[in-house]
């Protein structure tokens, strides 16, 4: 009976690519491990050889085994509503997880499950298609489709509103999301009413110091900043700044002083903006580490000031560790690698070296 719940929910899965650190997260380790060792004796299974096994196995279901293995769900559509559930549930846990740690294989294996999950409309609550929407995207946004993210979370935000949530902090996440997205397709008067409504509800639930709304104000400053309102981005940066030194994260400290420091740069004013990433520099390194993806971000931001004042061979310096990281993480054609390829193609404009800024370019 174990061993049949265990493939059901399986059998809800896209049947290539099967993320064994998923299954982790519904059945105990040692029994998915016997259960795929014994499918792949009798060769039921694929084990994927290009993944790292100590960090992501994967498998596919051989197309004949389908029927062996009783995996009727995904052709009959009679779905375990029971193991539906769970399995709606455990995808928002795990995607979390993964956005956290930007483990980028690992979304974007998962993406073609959370796909097929939703066509099984029927057999859906609206909390459930709501909580896939959402997921589906943050994973969209992510992997860098914007406007697929932004009709994700809109469907996420209109189921929130059908089935009349009163849990506004479910809905308070659902428009930050929208806002997020919105902004990055400059879509910025959408962003900031999005926002500020987001704001308003962490607010009535939360108060006014929240950590949460820190991380708001922090976007909305973005998005005033897109919109070429510095003033209003320079408020909002340090009011998010105050709250965060008030709960002492450090984290979040290095984070806006990177923000300011961004911002400054682009207003032309680098020596205000020079002590700022060089600080949150120091402290990413500190936190996650010089091999860590997360503090590449910095680096890039600190590279674009070098590069405007002209200390070039730091510039270079740090981003050739910079777009390390960025390969070793995103691959060569994520537009966060492209992020750093045009800060190269920039340093060798103003140096003049012309020949290989077209070959970042």
């Amino acid at each position: 009976e174990r061993v049949e719940k265990f493939l059901e929910f399986i059998s809800l899965m896209d049947c290539s690519k099967i993320s064994k650190d998923f299954l982790v997260s519904y059945e105990d380790e040692a029994f998915v491990n016997e259960v795929l060792n014994q499918l792949n004796s009798y060769s039921l299974i694929t084990i994927d050889q290009a993944y790292d096994k100590k960090d992501h196995t994967t498998f596919s279901i051989n197309r004949y085994a389908v029927d062996i293995l009783r995996l009727k769900a995904t052709r009959n559509k009679k779905i375990n509503r029971k193991i539906l559930s769970i399995m709606v549930e455990k995808i928002s846990v795990y995607i979390q997880k993964q956005l956290i740690k930007e483990s980028y294989l690992k979304i974007r294996g998962m993406l073609s499950t959370v796909e097929m999950l939703l066509k099984y409309n029927e057999s859906l609550s609206g909390l459930q298609r709501e909580k896939l929407y959402f997921s589906l995207g943050q994973m969209k946004e992510f992997l860098g489709s914007y406007e697929e993210s932004l009709i994700a979370y809109q469907k996420s935000y209109d189921y929130n509103l059908e089935r009349k949530s009163k849990n506004n902090i479910d809905t308070a996440k659902i428009l930050i999301a929208l806002g997020n997205s919105q902004k990055r397709l400059e879509r910025f008067q959408e962003s900031v009413k999005s926002y500020e409504n987001g704001i308003d509800l962490f607010r009535k639930n939360y108060g006014e110091q929240y950590g949460q709304i820190a991380d708001i104000m922090s976007s909305l400053a973005n998005t005033f900043k897109g919109q070429g309102d510095y003033k209003k981005s320079e408020k909002y940066f340090l009011e998010a700044l105050n709250i965060y030194d008030i709960h002492k994260n450090s984290e979040k400290i290095s984070f806006l002083k990177a923000r300011l420091g961004n911002l400054y740069s682009h207003l032309g004013d680098y020596k205000k903006g020079l002590p700022f990433l060089e600080d949150a520099l120091k402290i990413y390194e500190k936190i996650f580490g010089e091999e860590d993806v997360k503090t590449s971000w910095v680096q890039v931001n600190l590279a674009y000031v070098y590069i405007e004042i002209g200390l070039n061979e730091r510039a270079e310096e740090i981003l050739e560790k910079s777009l390390k990281l960025r390969i070793k993480h995103y691959g060569e054609k994520h537009p966060k690698t492209g992020w750093v390829l045009a800060n190269y193609a920039r340093l060798y404009t103003n140096t003049g070296n012309f020949k290989k800024a077209e070959a970042y370019a």
